[in-house]
């Protein structure tokens, strides 16, 4: 299963629980011709995500922060190696790794949102 299809169903599972989180995918496609572009394919695959578009400075900015690569491969973007976690203040709180299996996922995810 894809990343972005794992996070939303782990997502849906701690909003069954309870915990308020809101899953956000920002395009590095800044120049992008179509927004409804991304909104389909994320809506296809991830309906309790959030698709977005941020400015060229503001994903030059992200990706160097949060150390996500910003390169091309066969005309798309390399996908960031770690899901960020911000906390409900906006601060960062934790990177997770893609690459996890579901129930992994879920594990971390627990972790960082339970005191």
């Amino acid at each position: 299963m894809p990343a972005l299809k794992r996070l939303d169903s782990v997502a849906a599972r701690l909003h069954q629980e309870g915990h308020s989180v809101s899953p956000l995918v920002v395009s590095l496609d800044a120049t992008a011709p179509n927004t409804d572009d991304l909104q389909d394919y994320v809506m296809n695959n991830a309906p309790h995500t959030v698709p977005a578009y941020a400015s060229q400075s503001m994903i030059e900015a992200m990706t160097d922060l949060y150390h996500a690569p910003l390169t091309k491969e066969d005309g798309y973007y390399i996908p960031a190696p770690s899901f960020v976690v911000m906390s409900p203040q906006g601060r960062y709180a934790a990177s997770v790794p893609t690459a996890l299996d579901e129930e992994s996922l879920m594990r971390r995810l627990h972790a960082v949102i339970t005191p």
